[in-house]
């Protein structure tokens, strides 16, 4: 029998590479064998057919947008045997491997993986999403502008075919516009916590992102914000739980920092530590440092305590790619907005200013902390000289 490559029944069947892939990983194409990792597909194969959308855009095949970790990843220390599945499908294979660095820290390898696949004559909004928001977020922590817009671009730039597509695409948007502080950029229906216009494995970022933005509305808020991050655990344990359902296993990890740290801000460490406990045993198997390292500043030196019980070792590479993101996201944030977030603050000084701009009182934030009141007049004096805040109450803004 005579084989043919994955490519050349792209061209005969007139549809890309990686849906062929996607058919032969499938079952969909009789007598496919696998080599190394190219598939191998009889001459004589015919293209499978699908059913066709005959009512309307949600009845449309919901592409797998952020395809890899969300819908792979379901176990803690199986990241290698998901690369080892994914062998025979490159582009899988490498965006997977992209998001795996990048949540291990490793930025520089992350982004050369997704600009391999930087492909503009490619029509997928699947495949533009998955390539287009690893460029995002990667230059979030190299503080590269250049490279995030030309991730946006990329992004913005895509051709949907359907509503469906377009309200996808609209929600990746936001959410690698978001992290760089464009706080409203969601669409308006997500907005109202509308899930149901995305496909739904993206129901887990969903639940964590719709989350983060209204965390950072109530941030927002000044001196009735701390009223808000009272209520916020309410919204996001049972998000939470219906994540673990749904094996989303880096959006469990992203949903429990966020409960643990509403916990932490409204003084009950002793709920906040379960949370917290659980994000890192989630986190460690696979080295998934970043998203540590993203909330580990808010908590002050709470999630250092924690992290230091299960593994001394991990502790100073999350702090590296800590630093990473403070000094990346400042650069690249006060190009973005205009303005001028100081990167200079202390985990001390951070944690002061915060608590501060949440209209709490010198000594709520001594006591919220353990420290002296004196400790945190110095602490914030300092945090107001390096970002040039003129009070305590404006403070949040340069944050």
């Amino acid at each position: 029998m005579n084989f043919i490559t994955a490519k050349q029944a792209a061209l005969l069947w007139g549809i890309t590479p990686r849906r062929v892939q996607d058919m032969c990983r499938n079952g969909e194409i009789k007598g496919v064998v696998r080599h190394g990792r190219e598939w191998l597909i009889p001459e004589n194969a015919k293209k499978p057919k699908r059913t066709a959308d005959v009512q309307d855009d949600l009845a449309v095949e919901a592409p797998k947008v952020f395809r890899g970790i969300i819908d792979f990843y379901k176990v803690p220390g199986t990241a290698a045997d998901i690369l080892i599945s994914l062998a025979g499908d490159e582009f899988a294979y490498d965006i997977f491997s992209s998001q795996l660095c990048f949540y291990q820290g490793d930025f520089d390898t992350a982004i050369s993986l997704a600009l391999k696949h930087t492909d503009e004559n490619e029509t997928n909004v699947s495949y533009r999403v998955s390539v287009g928001l690893q460029l995002m977020l990667g230059a979030i922590f190299v503080g590269d502008i250049k490279l995030w817009k030309r991730g946006h671009d990329y992004l913005e730039n895509t051709v949907c075919a359907s509503e469906y597509e377009k309200n996808s695409l609209d929600f990746w948007l936001g959410v690698g516009s978001s992290a760089v502080s464009h706080r409203y950029t969601y669409p308006d229906w997500f907005k109202r916590g509308d899930f149901t216009k995305l496909p739904p494995n993206a129901f887990p970022a969903a639940c964590y992102h719709y989350t983060k933005y209204l965390y950072t509305v109530g941030a927002d808020q000044g001196n009735d914000s701390i009223e808000i991050v009272h209520t916020m655990p309410r919204i996001i344990e049972p998000l939470t739980a219906r994540v673990c359902m749904d094996g989303a296993l880096i959006f469990e990890i992203y949903l429990r920092l966020m409960c643990a740290l509403a916990y932490h801000i409204a003084g009950n460490d002793t709920v906040a530590v379960p949370h917290l406990d659980r994000a890192i045993a989630l986190a460690l198997p696979d080295k998934l440092y970043t998203p540590l390292a993203e909330y580990r500043r808010r908590f002050g030196f709470l999630m250092d305590e924690r992290i230091m019980l299960k593994s001394e070792s991990a502790l100073p590479e999350i702090k590296s790619v800590s630093k990473s993101l403070i000094e990346g996201w400042t650069a690249l944030h006060n190009e973005v907005t205009g303005r001028s977030v100081s990167s200079k603050l202390s985990t001390r000084e951070w944690q002061t200013a915060r608590l501060a701009s949440y209209g709490l009182s010198n000594k709520e934030i001594a006591d919220r902390i353990g420290v002296t009141v004196n400790a945190v007049k110095q602490a914030l004096r300092m945090a107001m000289d390096k970002t040039g805040a003129e009070s305590r109450s404006e403070i949040g803004k340069y944050l």
